[in-house]
């Protein structure tokens, strides 16, 4: 299967800590552990700054109507830049799949509003991943049988979590969400420059997520993965790794999970894999539950030589897995 076309977009305004240390408490000894696990620093959110300060608990309807963009918004954005890497028009795509916990409407699906916005009528619908969206598409897609496979298939991840967040009492969830979007182009019988090389999903021993989407996003710093049962599930994404691609350590670019993107960055450094080669979106945009890891994903496949592999791990959710692509 190979990407012929990615792209990522992201919001105008940067949410730095600087402007969250206006507007909530400064966060305790056990919460600040929390933050630099995801070592995140600033954000992009779609909405204005002016709102965030003086709607500090907001009500998610109003939230939305002071918002520069929407899921669909972002969504459609990210797409628009996948086809134009990929010398496609919008009337080529043969099915969309979208992701996001963010919706502003459950029916019609999200994949049908963006093609609604894009002005067309083709099979769409959603496959609601969270953070392990990348692997979850791409494991999905590699089962399909070629002929029954679109010539070009798009599959978007968009979320706005920033929309949901009451940022005078939630320390956490305010400090660690951002709103992106990213996509990606398959297809199984036109070649390009990128193949995906293996995926893998499963079920992991720990389930849940320490972030949740209801009229409000919450965060509970009880679920996150402990650093043992972390450094377990991400040894055995490794292994499996590098089982199939051992040149992978020196020739890779790897992702992690973005709730853990600083744990991540120790854990790859300790397998030999050089600092300057684990990416995470995360510490400048903030968790995007699952658009975040796909859009490093994207902004890696344009920069990435020839015979280097970009390596995306996923251990959040109850769900561990990967993707390994490589450039030809």
């Amino acid at each position: 299967m190979f990407v012929l076309g990615s792209g990522a977009a992201f919001p105008a305004v940067e949410l730095t800590d600087s402007a969250l240390a206006a507007i909530r408490p400064t966060p305790s000894h056990d919460q600040a552990l929390v933050l630099g696990r995801a070592g995140i620093e600033q954000r992009r959110v779609s909405l204005p700054l002016e709102y965030i300060l003086s709607n500090k608990d907001s009500d998610v309807v109003r939230a939305r109507g002071a918002a520069h963009a929407s899921p669909t918004a972002l969504g459609v954005d990210a797409i628009k830049r996948a086809l134009s890497q990929a010398n496609l028009s919008i009337e080529q795509l043969g099915l969309i799949i979208a992701d996001t916990a963010t919706p502003y409407q459950t029916c019609p699906s999200e994949a049908q509003r963006i093609a609604g916005a894009f002005g067309i009528k083709v099979p769409a619908y959603d496959l609601v991943a969270g953070a392990q969206f990348l692997p979850l598409c791409v494991n999905n897609l590699r089962a399909w049988r070629e002929e029954r496979f679109p010539e070009y298939v798009v599959c978007v991840s968009t979320n706005v979590p920033s929309q949901h967040v009451r940022y005078e009492s939630d320390i956490l969830a305010g400090s660690i969400v951002g709103d992106a979007a990213a996509a990606f182009i398959f297809s199984k019988t036109q070649k390009a420059a990128w193949s995906v090389v293996h995926s893998s999903i499963r079920t992991s021993a720990r389930g849940g997520s320490p972030l949740t989407v209801d009229r409000f996003l919450a965060f509970d710093e009880s679920r996150m993965m402990s650093h043992e049962d972390l450094r377990r599930e991400l040894a055995t994404e490794f292994d499996s790794v590098t089982a199939r691609v051992p040149e992978a350590i020196n020739k890779g670019w790897f992702v992690g999970p973005e709730m853990y993107a600083e744990d991540f960055r120790v854990f790859a450094q300790k397998r030999g894999v050089s600092s300057s080669r684990v990416v995470s979106c995360a510490k400048e945009y903030g968790f995007s539950m699952g658009s975040s890891q796909a859009a490093a994903v994207s902004s890696l496949l344009e920069q990435a030589k020839s015979g280097e592999f970009v390596i995306a791990v996923h251990c959040e959710n109850g769900m561990s897995g990967h993707v390994v692509l490589v450039r030809s």
